[in-house]
């Protein structure tokens, strides 16, 4: 269930973040704009009614019920409760059920970090509506996969414009790859072939043609980096194109409820996208290969270090894995955090002649400072997580030096290496321990594009205004019957009108 959990970014998005929690329970998901949309969100928050109809609307069985603490302890469903704290701020809470061990609720408030037990006594001083809402999934509730598929489909309809460029990229990384090898190749051959022979003609040579490969290896990194920042050219104005233009057909009413900051923030969020396109075919797939290659290089010195390699990159792997979740979370937090500050700052200056009109530059100035203190302390954080996984990696990397290096010396007094293959192995170590560095790194940047993705796809994936008509040849007169109108989550503005 903690994994279900969201943390609310606005303070009026506790009802929309309460349905995403329980949407995330049930295997599936719907982005907070469509939530925002559907529930009628406003910058007031959200009603009861309004949760209720997009609730219904995306999938849930939903019905709304006021209750007592007995009955909830009774109740097997998920409920979203309206609280109050501190007897002034109205708040959405999702209730999990009853634990009779504990003599506690489960309860995901999306003010906080994660979830919490909390006891019946306190539960019921800050539930004072006794007002629910019971959700149950149904059929039509999408899964996650279907979102991922999307998500997915839209990608590669961007990059497939680029696969021409990316390839000769990849291609050329295959061979800058290749090439990178020779100089540990080198190094073996000269220590253990060509200097004993005493040859001065086959050592020059021997010089002569790996300076050679250090040209062709130059001119090859100049060719592929230039097909590179042409890919990163064309796909951001497509990229940035279809971003503006689905988002100048969303509904006036988007733009009445949307912060200018945010979506300016989103679209550089797409930078991000292209950056991780281009790491993904140029470096990653390259990286890969140079792991499997320089393990199997290392294997054909000795199976004994072979061994070694191959316990240090799963070593590795799950540190890694360890860090992922933790990651994404802090990278996320950072973007919102990033969006809110921009979008503060624009809103303020815009809005400066009623700032000093009614005198209040100290209140906007304090508030500014909160704002932005609250995007460096996410900075902070993301930034402390990324030094504590460093530093482990820095850890593991120097015990696995020092290991490959003892066991090499050991290898040479006992007669099973030469000198010139434990220098052979000590740069392949260093090759593969940067490509596996490279690929925790490339990691991290994935999971930055994910969530610009997630960000960007949240706009475009809501329904634009309707441009579709028809011509009437002649009018003669207009009739209304039953017409009735609502906003979502208002009460009925019109009902069952006839003219």
């Amino acid at each position: 269930m903690s994994k279900s959990h969201n943390q609310q970014q606005d303070q009026s998005d506790c009802g929309v973040v309460c349905l995403k929690t329980i949407l995330n329970y049930f295997d599936s998901d719907a982005s907070l704009e469509r939530l925002r949309e559907y529930s009628g969100t406003s910058s007031n928050g959200t009603t009861m009614l309004g949760l209720l109809q997009c609730a219904n609307k995306i999938g849930l069985e939903t019905k709304g019920f006021e209750a007592t603490i007995e009955i909830l302890k009774e109740t097997k469903e998920i409920t979203i409760l309206h609280i109050l704290i501190e007897n002034e701020l109205q708040h959405y809470i999702v209730c999990f059920g009853y634990n009779n061990k504990k003599d506690a609720f489960l309860i995901s408030n999306p003010s906080n970090a994660k979830t919490e037990y909390i006891s019946s006594e306190e539960l019921d001083i800050i539930w004072q509506s006794k007002a629910l809402l019971l959700c149950k999934p149904t059929e039509n509730l999408p899964k996650k996969k279907q979102t991922r598929k999307q998500k997915t489909a839209w990608l590669l309809h961007y990059v497939k414009e680029d696969m021409n460029l990316l390839s000769m990229a990849l291609l050329l990384g295959v061979l800058l790859a290749i090439l990178s090898l020779a100089t540990a190749v080198y190094s073996q051959k000269l220590i253990d072939v060509l200097l004993p022979s005493k040859d001065s003609f086959k050592i020059y040579s021997s010089v002569a043609l790996l300076f050679f490969l250090f040209l062709i290896t130059a001119f090859i990194g100049y060719i592929r980096s230039l097909f590179l920042i042409r890919q990163s050219r064309d796909f951001n104005i497509r990229v940035i194109g279809y971003f503006y233009g689905n988002l100048l057909k969303l509904p006036k009413l988007f733009f009445d409820t949307r912060k200018i900051g945010d979506m300016v923030a989103r679209m550089n969020d797409t930078s991000r996208i292209q950056r991780t396109v281009a790491n993904i075919i140029g470096n990653i797939m390259i990286d890969i290969l140079m792991i499997f290659v320089t393990t199997i290089a290392i294997f054909s010195y000795d199976k004994r270090l072979g061994y070694i390699t191959l316990l240090w990159i799963t070593i590795y792997g799950i540190i890694v894995f360890y860090f992922n979740p933790k990651i994404i979370k802090a990278q996320r937090s950072t973007m919102q955090a990033y969006a809110k500050n921009e979008s503060n700052y624009i809103d303020t200056i815009n809005g400066i002649e009623t700032i000093k009109a009614n005198n209040k530059e100290s209140v906007f100035s304090n508030k500014t400072n909160a704002v932005y203190e609250f995007f460096q302390t996410a900075v902070y954080n993301l930034s402390k997580l990324s030094l504590n996984f460093g530093v482990v990696n820095d850890l593991i990397s120097s015990i696995f030096i020092i290991g490959t290096i003892t066991f090499s010396i050991y290898l040479i007094i006992e007669g099973s290496i030469t000198a010139g293959v434990i220098i052979a192995i000590l740069q392949l170590v260093g090759i593969l321990m940067n490509s596996t560095s490279n690929l925790a790194m490339a990691n991290i940047q994935i999971q930055e594009a994910k969530i610009a993705i997630d960000r960007m796809f949240e706009f475009t994936s809501l329904e634009s205004d309707s441009k579709k008509g028809f011509n009437i040849e002649s009018f003669q007169s207009l009739e209304i019957k039953n017409l009735s109108f609502r906003f979502a989550g208002r009460s009925q503005l019109l009902k069952n009108i006839n003219l």
